[in-house]
Parts: C-alpha cells; sequence; structure tokens
C-alpha cells in the first residue's frame, strides 16, 4: 500500500513538473494530459499537454485526459467531477472544459463537459467521438487514442 501511495505520489509530482509552463497562464493545478498509470512516456504526455494546450486556448475551453490506477470505490462519473473541481480544471467564469477520465483497475472511463462543453458536447456527441477513440485504446495505443481524442474534441469545437 505505501509502495502504491508512493508511485502515485512520485507520478503527481511528474505531471506537475511536466506542467510548470502552462500553470504560469492558468490556475490549474495539473496539467490537461495527466497520466498517473504510466500509459504514456514522457514525451508523449509533452506532445500532448502541447496539443491539448494549444486546443484550449484556440477555443477557450480545456481539453483534459486523466489516467488513474483507480477511482477509490467511487463511481467513475463522481470521480471525474471530483478531479476536474478539485485540481480547478476549466477555462473562463463558467469552467469550461471537458475530460477523459480513464481508470485502468475497474477498465472505466468517463467523458464529462462542462461550461461551453455542455454545448458543444452532447450526450450523443460523446457517444460518437468515443467510438472513434476506442478502437485505439483496446490495441493499448494510447498516445494514439488520446491523440484523436484532442483532435475531435477540437474538431466538435470548431463546429
Amino acid at each position: 500500500m505505501k509502495k502504491r501511495l508512493a508511485s502515485l505520489a512520485l507520478l503527481l509530482i511528474l505531471c506537475l513538473l511536466l506542467a510548470l509552463p502552462a500553470l504560469a497562464e492558468s490556475d490549474r493545478e495539473l496539467p490537461l494530459v495527466c497520466d498517473t498509470f504510466g500509459l504514456l512516456t514522457e514525451e508523449q504526455a509533452e506532445a500532448l499537454n502541447a496539443k491539448a494546450e494549444r486546443y484550449s486556448q484556440e477555443y477557450a475551453c480545456d481539453i483534459i485526459v486523466v489516467v488513474v490506477e483507480d477511482t477509490d470505490f467511487y463511481d467513475v462519473e463522481e470521480f471525474t467531477e471530483g478531479v476536474y473541481r478539485k485540481y480547478n480544471y476549466g477555462w473562463g467564469s463558467d469552467k469550461s472544459g471537458v475530460i477523459l477520465l480513464m481508470s485502468m483497475t475497474e477498465r472505466d472511463y468517463d467523458l464529462a463537459a462542462y461550461g461551453y462543453g455542455n454545448t458543444a458536447f452532447t450526450d450523443f456527441g460523446k457517444d460518437q467521438l468515443m467510438k472513434d477513440v476506442k478502437p485505439y485504446l483496446r490495441n493499448n495505443d494510447w498516445y494514439g487514442g488520446f491523440s484523436k481524442y484532442l483532435d475531435l474534441c477540437a474538431d466538435y469545437l470548431r463546429q
């Protein structure tokens, strides 16, 4: 248990270090792409973060990916909302954003939208988006899947 907590703390610190340039421009406490489970290499995480930052600034709506080991027995939707609020994600006064949170132990995910994100991402739209992303994730192509997710989110926000 102590080893697991130490590993999680180390990964969160790594995520924070990767996000230092972005934190100067926002109130976020974690990077937009935060992989505490270790699916991505450091280079992949940096590349995805840069893309997420670029799209988020362009559309004034945070586009977020968070990967955790588990949800500590919380419902995945509850956990996602808790992460979104606790780590101060969201753009502007209405905290606009869309977040994909994946729990690896439960093999579950949630795709939630806030503020303007609710306008751009209907339930039907979220389902369609994930239909295009899931094939990458099923094949353990985490980088490809998260990159596709970011690109599709930007497409939805553009429309």
